[in-house]
Protein backbone atom coordinates (compact mmCIF):
# COMPACT_ATOMS: atom_id res chain seq x y z
CA UNK A 1 0.00 0.00 0.00
CA UNK A 2 1.09 3.51 -0.71
CA UNK A 3 2.57 5.49 1.98
CA UNK A 4 2.82 9.58 1.59
CA UNK A 5 5.74 10.33 3.23
CA UNK A 6 5.63 13.29 6.09
CA UNK A 7 7.83 15.84 6.92
CA UNK A 8 11.29 14.75 8.24
CA UNK A 9 11.66 17.95 10.13
CA UNK A 10 8.64 17.17 12.07
CA UNK A 11 9.89 16.62 16.00
CA UNK A 12 6.93 14.40 17.12
CA UNK A 13 4.87 12.34 15.42
CA UNK A 14 1.44 13.74 14.34
CA UNK A 15 -2.14 12.90 15.11
CA UNK A 16 -5.18 14.49 12.87
CA UNK A 17 -8.57 13.74 15.39
CA UNK A 18 -11.38 14.09 13.07
CA UNK A 19 -15.05 14.60 15.40
CA UNK A 20 -17.91 14.98 13.83
CA UNK A 21 -19.04 18.07 15.98
CA UNK A 22 -17.97 20.30 18.87
CA UNK A 23 -21.31 20.98 20.14
CA UNK A 24 -22.40 19.71 23.97
CA UNK A 25 -22.99 16.39 23.35
CA UNK A 26 -21.01 13.69 24.90
CA UNK A 27 -18.84 12.23 21.72
CA UNK A 28 -17.23 16.10 21.77
CA UNK A 29 -16.76 15.94 24.95
CA UNK A 30 -14.76 12.29 24.70
CA UNK A 31 -12.89 14.07 21.55
CA UNK A 32 -11.46 16.73 24.09
CA UNK A 33 -10.46 13.73 26.49
CA UNK A 34 -8.77 11.94 23.55
CA UNK A 35 -6.76 15.08 22.83
CA UNK A 36 -5.92 15.53 25.97
CA UNK A 37 -5.10 12.12 26.74
CA UNK A 38 -2.40 12.72 23.98
CA UNK A 39 -0.78 15.34 25.49
CA UNK A 40 2.76 16.96 24.27
CA UNK A 41 3.90 13.38 23.01
CA UNK A 42 1.92 14.00 19.81
CA UNK A 43 1.85 17.14 17.56
CA UNK A 44 -2.08 17.18 17.58
CA UNK A 45 -4.68 18.58 15.16
CA UNK A 46 -8.44 18.23 15.37
CA UNK A 47 -10.69 17.99 12.31
CA UNK A 48 -14.30 19.28 13.33
CA UNK A 49 -16.98 18.46 10.64
CA UNK A 50 -19.12 21.02 12.43
CA UNK A 51 -18.82 23.89 14.88
CA UNK A 52 -20.20 23.93 18.01
CA UNK A 53 -19.91 25.41 21.92
CA UNK A 54 -17.05 22.96 22.42
CA UNK A 55 -14.95 24.54 19.31
CA UNK A 56 -13.14 26.53 22.06
CA UNK A 57 -11.83 23.74 24.39
CA UNK A 58 -10.56 21.51 21.22
CA UNK A 59 -8.48 24.60 19.97
CA UNK A 60 -7.07 25.00 23.82
CA UNK A 61 -6.25 21.36 23.55
CA UNK A 62 -4.83 21.28 20.45
CA UNK A 63 -1.55 22.73 18.17
CA UNK A 64 -4.46 23.49 15.52
CA UNK A 65 -8.05 23.12 14.66
CA UNK A 66 -9.83 22.64 11.06
CA UNK A 67 -13.00 23.04 10.12
CA UNK A 68 -14.54 20.88 7.18
CA UNK A 69 -14.99 22.77 3.96
CA UNK A 70 -18.62 22.13 2.57
CA UNK A 71 -19.57 20.68 5.86
CA UNK A 72 -23.03 22.36 5.20
CA UNK A 73 -23.58 20.27 2.30
CA UNK A 74 -22.56 17.54 3.59
CA UNK A 75 -25.04 17.81 6.52
CA UNK A 76 -27.79 18.28 3.74
CA UNK A 77 -27.32 15.23 1.73
CA UNK A 78 -27.31 13.07 5.11
CA UNK A 79 -31.03 13.53 5.05
CA UNK A 80 -32.22 11.25 2.67
CA UNK A 81 -30.86 7.83 2.10
CA UNK A 82 -31.02 8.40 -2.09
CA UNK A 83 -27.82 10.87 -1.25
CA UNK A 84 -26.32 9.31 1.22
CA UNK A 85 -23.92 7.64 -1.01
CA UNK A 86 -23.30 10.75 -2.93
CA UNK A 87 -22.36 12.03 0.95
CA UNK A 88 -20.06 9.16 1.59
CA UNK A 89 -17.83 9.95 -1.50
CA UNK A 90 -17.88 13.71 -1.12
CA UNK A 91 -16.62 12.81 2.42
CA UNK A 92 -14.12 10.77 1.32
CA UNK A 93 -12.69 13.50 -0.79
CA UNK A 94 -13.20 15.69 2.02
CA UNK A 95 -10.95 13.39 3.97
CA UNK A 96 -8.37 12.91 1.48
CA UNK A 97 -8.07 16.66 1.12
CA UNK A 98 -7.94 17.19 4.68
CA UNK A 99 -5.18 14.30 5.33
CA UNK A 100 -2.90 15.87 2.39
CA UNK A 101 -2.66 19.01 4.26
CA UNK A 102 -1.78 18.02 7.42
CA UNK A 103 0.26 14.31 6.79
CA UNK A 104 -0.20 12.84 10.25
CA UNK A 105 1.01 9.95 11.17
CA UNK A 106 -1.91 8.79 13.10
CA UNK A 107 -5.86 9.78 11.91
CA UNK A 108 -8.06 9.09 15.01
CA UNK A 109 -12.10 9.38 13.78
CA UNK A 110 -13.77 9.64 16.97
CA UNK A 111 -17.90 8.58 15.99
CA UNK A 112 -18.46 6.37 13.07
CA UNK A 113 -19.57 9.61 11.31
CA UNK A 114 -16.08 10.14 10.48
CA UNK A 115 -15.96 7.22 8.94
CA UNK A 116 -15.44 9.35 5.38
CA UNK A 117 -11.46 9.53 6.21
CA UNK A 118 -11.03 5.32 6.58
CA UNK A 119 -10.48 4.71 2.87
CA UNK A 120 -8.07 7.91 2.05
CA UNK A 121 -6.10 7.18 5.27
CA UNK A 122 -5.39 3.89 4.42
CA UNK A 123 -4.55 4.30 0.60
CA UNK A 124 -1.99 6.86 1.61
CA UNK A 125 -0.63 4.18 4.23
CA UNK A 126 -1.71 5.80 7.45
CA UNK A 127 -3.07 3.76 11.03
CA UNK A 128 -6.15 4.37 11.66
CA UNK A 129 -8.77 4.12 14.99
CA UNK A 130 -12.34 4.13 14.24
CA UNK A 131 -13.58 4.93 18.37
CA UNK A 132 -17.27 4.18 17.73
CA UNK A 133 -19.44 5.47 20.36
CA UNK A 134 -22.97 5.18 18.49
CA UNK A 135 -25.17 2.33 19.16
CA UNK A 136 -25.48 -0.54 16.42
CA UNK A 137 -28.11 0.50 14.39
CA UNK A 138 -26.85 4.43 14.44
CA UNK A 139 -23.36 3.10 13.63
CA UNK A 140 -24.96 0.93 10.97
CA UNK A 141 -27.05 3.50 9.35
CA UNK A 142 -23.53 6.14 8.96
CA UNK A 143 -21.06 3.42 8.14
CA UNK A 144 -23.19 1.70 6.12
CA UNK A 145 -22.75 4.27 2.62
CA UNK A 146 -18.85 4.25 3.23
CA UNK A 147 -19.02 0.35 2.16
CA UNK A 148 -16.22 -0.69 4.33
CA UNK A 149 -16.64 -4.24 4.26
CA UNK A 150 -12.81 -6.01 5.10
CA UNK A 151 -11.29 -2.75 5.53
CA UNK A 152 -12.55 -2.82 8.77
CA UNK A 153 -9.60 -5.45 9.66
CA UNK A 154 -6.93 -3.07 8.51
CA UNK A 155 -8.10 -0.65 11.10
CA UNK A 156 -8.50 -0.21 15.06
CA UNK A 157 -11.71 -0.22 16.53
CA UNK A 158 -12.35 0.93 19.24
CA UNK A 159 -15.47 0.24 21.31
CA UNK A 160 -16.66 1.95 24.53
CA UNK A 161 -18.03 -0.88 26.25
CA UNK A 162 -18.50 -4.66 26.76
CA UNK A 163 -22.00 -4.64 24.94
CA UNK A 164 -21.15 -2.19 22.25
CA UNK A 165 -17.94 -4.01 21.40
CA UNK A 166 -20.08 -7.11 20.85
CA UNK A 167 -22.76 -5.00 18.72
CA UNK A 168 -19.80 -3.45 16.99
CA UNK A 169 -18.42 -6.95 15.68
CA UNK A 170 -21.48 -8.06 14.68
CA UNK A 171 -21.92 -5.39 12.83
CA UNK A 172 -18.49 -5.15 11.28
CA UNK A 173 -17.72 -8.77 11.30
CA UNK A 174 -14.10 -8.53 13.31
CA UNK A 175 -14.02 -11.11 16.07
CA UNK A 176 -15.05 -9.26 19.12
CA UNK A 177 -11.38 -10.17 21.03
CA UNK A 178 -10.05 -8.05 18.38
CA UNK A 179 -12.25 -4.77 18.96
CA UNK A 180 -9.91 -2.54 21.27
CA UNK A 181 -12.16 -1.67 24.85
CA UNK A 182 -11.65 2.07 25.92
CA UNK A 183 -14.79 2.40 28.60
CA UNK A 184 -16.22 5.89 28.46
CA UNK A 185 -15.06 7.59 31.68
CA UNK A 186 -15.36 10.74 33.79
CA UNK A 187 -13.59 12.45 36.90
CA UNK A 188 -15.40 10.99 39.44
CA UNK A 189 -13.19 12.54 42.16
CA UNK A 190 -14.13 16.37 40.69
CA UNK A 191 -17.92 15.72 40.16
CA UNK A 192 -18.06 14.10 43.85
CA UNK A 193 -16.70 16.84 45.37
CA UNK A 194 -19.04 19.06 43.88
CA UNK A 195 -22.60 17.15 45.42
CA UNK A 196 -24.71 19.28 47.29
CA UNK A 197 -27.15 17.92 50.34
CA UNK A 198 -30.14 17.57 49.26
CA UNK A 199 -32.66 19.71 48.98
CA UNK A 200 -36.25 20.23 50.94
CA UNK A 201 -39.22 20.61 48.86
CA UNK A 202 -40.96 18.78 45.86
CA UNK A 203 -38.65 16.03 44.54
CA UNK A 204 -36.79 16.78 40.76
CA UNK A 205 -36.53 13.87 38.00
CA UNK A 206 -34.19 14.99 36.06
CA UNK A 207 -32.45 13.56 33.00
CA UNK A 208 -29.78 15.18 30.34
CA UNK A 209 -29.84 14.52 27.12
CA UNK A 210 -30.30 15.34 23.41
CA UNK A 211 -34.06 15.64 22.22
CA UNK A 212 -34.00 12.86 19.74
CA UNK A 213 -35.60 9.81 19.80
CA UNK A 214 -33.30 7.37 21.15
CA UNK A 215 -33.19 9.62 23.89
CA UNK A 216 -36.28 8.74 24.40
CA UNK A 217 -38.08 11.83 25.12
CA UNK A 218 -41.79 11.09 24.41
CA UNK A 219 -41.42 7.89 26.65
CA UNK A 220 -39.89 10.32 29.37
CA UNK A 221 -43.12 12.63 28.93
CA UNK A 222 -45.62 9.63 29.52
CA UNK A 223 -43.59 8.55 32.53
CA UNK A 224 -43.91 11.86 33.70
CA UNK A 225 -47.69 11.71 33.32
CA UNK A 226 -47.55 8.65 35.37
CA UNK A 227 -45.50 10.16 38.08
CA UNK A 228 -47.54 13.24 38.84
CA UNK A 229 -50.51 11.35 39.24
CA UNK A 230 -49.08 9.60 42.28
CA UNK A 231 -47.15 12.67 43.29
CA UNK A 232 -48.59 15.65 42.32
CA UNK A 233 -45.50 18.15 43.16
CA UNK A 234 -42.81 16.19 41.26
CA UNK A 235 -41.33 18.02 39.34
CA UNK A 236 -39.27 17.04 36.35
CA UNK A 237 -36.17 18.67 34.30
CA UNK A 238 -34.55 17.51 30.85
CA UNK A 239 -31.28 19.02 30.03
CA UNK A 240 -30.56 19.22 26.34
CA UNK A 241 -33.03 22.07 24.57
CA UNK A 242 -36.67 22.62 23.21
CA UNK A 243 -38.38 19.44 22.49
CA UNK A 244 -39.91 18.36 19.37
CA UNK A 245 -42.89 20.07 18.58
CA UNK A 246 -45.33 16.95 18.87
CA UNK A 247 -43.76 16.35 22.38
CA UNK A 248 -44.18 19.79 23.51
CA UNK A 249 -47.70 19.40 22.07
CA UNK A 250 -48.22 16.23 24.07
CA UNK A 251 -47.03 18.54 27.60
CA UNK A 252 -49.31 21.06 26.66
CA UNK A 253 -52.67 18.57 26.23
CA UNK A 254 -51.66 16.68 29.77
CA UNK A 255 -51.90 20.29 30.78
CA UNK A 256 -48.16 19.46 32.60
CA UNK A 257 -46.32 23.03 31.23
CA UNK A 258 -45.89 23.95 35.13
CA UNK A 259 -44.19 20.76 35.94
CA UNK A 260 -42.05 20.11 32.67
CA UNK A 261 -39.14 21.89 32.68
CA UNK A 262 -36.72 21.81 29.49
CA UNK A 263 -33.44 23.83 29.54
CA UNK A 264 -30.93 24.20 27.43
CA UNK A 265 -27.81 21.76 27.16
CA UNK A 266 -24.72 23.55 28.98
CA UNK A 267 -21.23 22.61 28.69
CA UNK A 268 -21.42 22.05 32.91
CA UNK A 269 -24.24 19.96 33.68
CA UNK A 270 -23.07 18.83 37.04
CA UNK A 271 -24.58 22.45 38.90
CA UNK A 272 -27.92 21.26 37.30
CA UNK A 273 -28.05 17.07 38.37
CA UNK A 274 -27.56 18.62 41.83
CA UNK A 275 -30.99 19.60 41.98
CA UNK A 276 -32.20 16.14 40.88
CA UNK A 277 -33.90 13.52 43.54
CA UNK A 278 -32.72 11.04 40.96
CA UNK A 279 -32.13 10.32 37.35
CA UNK A 280 -34.70 8.75 35.31
CA UNK A 281 -33.08 7.88 31.97
CA UNK A 282 -35.41 7.07 29.09
CA UNK A 283 -33.15 6.55 26.60
CA UNK A 284 -34.42 3.59 23.91
CA UNK A 285 -30.62 2.51 23.10
CA UNK A 286 -26.89 3.53 24.77
CA UNK A 287 -23.66 2.46 24.29
CA UNK A 288 -22.09 4.10 27.72
CA UNK A 289 -24.05 6.65 28.58
CA UNK A 290 -22.10 9.67 30.31
CA UNK A 291 -25.00 11.02 32.17
CA UNK A 292 -25.28 7.73 34.27
CA UNK A 293 -21.73 7.93 35.12
CA UNK A 294 -21.83 11.52 36.18
CA UNK A 295 -25.35 11.05 38.52
CA UNK A 296 -23.20 8.21 40.18
CA UNK A 297 -20.91 10.25 40.79
CA UNK A 298 -23.23 12.38 42.46
CA UNK A 299 -24.60 9.89 44.67
CA UNK A 300 -27.99 9.84 42.67
CA UNK A 301 -30.04 6.77 41.78
CA UNK A 302 -30.35 6.03 38.69
CA UNK A 303 -33.62 4.49 37.31
CA UNK A 304 -33.33 3.30 33.59
CA UNK A 305 -34.47 1.22 30.82
CA UNK A 306 -32.53 -2.18 31.19
CA UNK A 307 -29.96 -1.66 28.47
CA UNK A 308 -26.78 -3.65 28.54
CA UNK A 309 -24.37 -0.71 28.66
CA UNK A 310 -26.45 1.23 31.24
CA UNK A 311 -26.81 -2.45 33.04
CA UNK A 312 -22.38 -2.41 33.34
CA UNK A 313 -22.09 0.83 34.72
CA UNK A 314 -24.61 0.42 37.46
CA UNK A 315 -24.55 -2.77 38.32
CA UNK A 316 -26.16 -3.49 41.15
CA UNK A 317 -26.75 0.45 42.37
CA UNK A 318 -29.28 1.57 40.24
CA UNK A 319 -32.87 0.42 39.30
CA UNK A 320 -33.57 -1.31 35.85
CA UNK A 321 -37.15 -1.97 34.27
CA UNK A 322 -38.19 -3.29 30.93
CA UNK A 323 -37.55 -1.55 27.89
CA UNK A 324 -40.21 1.54 26.73
CA UNK A 325 -42.33 0.02 30.04
CA UNK A 326 -43.31 3.57 31.04
CA UNK A 327 -45.33 2.58 33.70
CA UNK A 328 -42.84 -0.10 35.51
CA UNK A 329 -40.30 3.15 34.82
CA UNK A 330 -43.10 5.44 36.77
CA UNK A 331 -43.58 2.90 39.50
CA UNK A 332 -39.80 2.65 40.15
CA UNK A 333 -39.66 6.49 40.44
CA UNK A 334 -42.28 6.91 42.80
CA UNK A 335 -41.02 4.05 44.96
CA UNK A 336 -37.56 5.82 45.71
CA UNK A 337 -39.16 9.26 46.51
CA UNK A 338 -41.25 7.37 48.66
CA UNK A 339 -38.17 6.04 50.57
CA UNK A 340 -35.75 8.22 51.35
CA UNK A 341 -33.33 5.87 53.00
CA UNK A 342 -33.38 3.59 50.34
CA UNK A 343 -32.89 6.38 47.75
CA UNK A 344 -30.10 7.60 49.96
CA UNK A 345 -28.27 4.02 49.98
CA UNK A 346 -28.66 3.70 46.52
CA UNK A 347 -26.71 7.17 45.53
CA UNK A 348 -23.99 6.02 48.11
CA UNK A 349 -23.93 2.64 46.68
CA UNK A 350 -23.07 4.13 43.00
CA UNK A 351 -21.11 6.98 44.41
CA UNK A 352 -18.48 4.35 45.71
CA UNK A 353 -19.05 2.57 42.53
CA UNK A 354 -18.21 5.45 40.05
CA UNK A 355 -15.20 6.39 42.09
CA UNK A 356 -13.70 2.51 41.90
CA UNK A 357 -14.77 1.74 38.32
CA UNK A 358 -14.65 5.05 36.37
CA UNK A 359 -11.40 6.58 35.80
CA UNK A 360 -10.43 9.06 33.64
CA UNK A 361 -6.41 8.18 34.03
CA UNK A 362 -7.70 4.81 32.69
CA UNK A 363 -9.45 6.37 29.87
CA UNK A 364 -6.21 8.43 28.62
CA UNK A 365 -3.48 5.33 29.72
CA UNK A 366 -5.97 3.28 26.88
CA UNK A 367 -5.88 6.22 24.51
CA UNK A 368 -2.39 6.45 24.46
CA UNK A 369 -1.52 2.81 24.71
CA UNK A 370 -3.84 2.65 21.11
CA UNK A 371 -2.38 5.73 19.62
CA UNK A 372 1.13 4.12 19.82
CA UNK A 373 -0.04 1.01 18.52
CA UNK A 374 0.45 -1.03 21.42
Amino acid sequence: MRRWPVSRRRPRPRVVVVSHAADLTGAPKLAREIVRSLGDDWDRVVVLRRRGEREQELRESSERLAIEPLHRLCRFLRHWAWTRPLEAVLAQLIGFFELLRFRPDLVYLNTSESAGYVRPALWLGRRVVLHVHEPRDDAAKRLRPHRLGRLFGAITLVAVSRAAQHELSQLTGVPQGHIQLVRTSIDPVAIAVRRTPPRLGPPTIGTVGSMTHRKGVDLWVEVARLVIRALPDARFVWLGDEPPTPVRNRVRSLGLDDQLEFRPATPDPISAMSEFTLLALPSRAETAAMVVQEAMALGLPVVSFDLPPVAEQLGDTGRLVVPEDVTAMAAAVVDLVAHPDERRAMGERARARALEEFSLDRFRDDVRRIASGA
